[in-house]
């Protein structure tokens, strides 16, 4: 695991793109917070795309987390990490497509994200296929 986290953090260090929007509105009215991050591919899927994307309100949670990878990874189930911790898993579709969606309004528990917290999507064989940093 402590290979994981370094190749984690290393792949976050080139993050390119953060985006933070404390103005924005939650559809009931109430402030939020919404911060949106690009993952970076590890070398051995370097066509893969991702982000994740983190909405704050006074009255729910929600953690979002996209993948573009290859076709050939279709019916994979792919776990998302949180600081190493499992927080979900994503079916790849034969698009290549994946997607999580935790949001506390339904009863599913969205992970604590503060600054510097890592984010990762990793094969059913622990290969990193994507990670960010908030």
């Amino acid at each position: 695991m402590k290979i994981k986290s370094a190749l984690l953090l290393a792949l976050a260090a080139i993050l390119t793109l953060t985006f933070v929007t404390p103005a924005a509105r939650a559809k009931n009215g109430n402030p939020a917070i919404e911060v949106k991050i690009n993952l970076v591919h590890a070398p051995e899927f370097p066509t893969a795309k991702g982000t994740a994307k983190l909405k704050l309100s006074a009255k729910e949670q929600e953690f979002e987390v996209e993948a573009q990878v290859s076709k050939k990874l279709a019916g994979a189930i792919l776990a998302v990490t949180v600081n190493d911790a499992v927080v979900g898993t994503m079916a790849v579709t034969t698009l290549g497509t994946a997607q999580l969606s935790l949001k506390s309004k339904t009863g599913q528990t969205v992970p604590a994200i503060q600054t510097g917290t890592l984010v990762g999507i990793v094969t059913d064989t622990g290969a990193i296929i994507l990670a960010g940093k908030f």
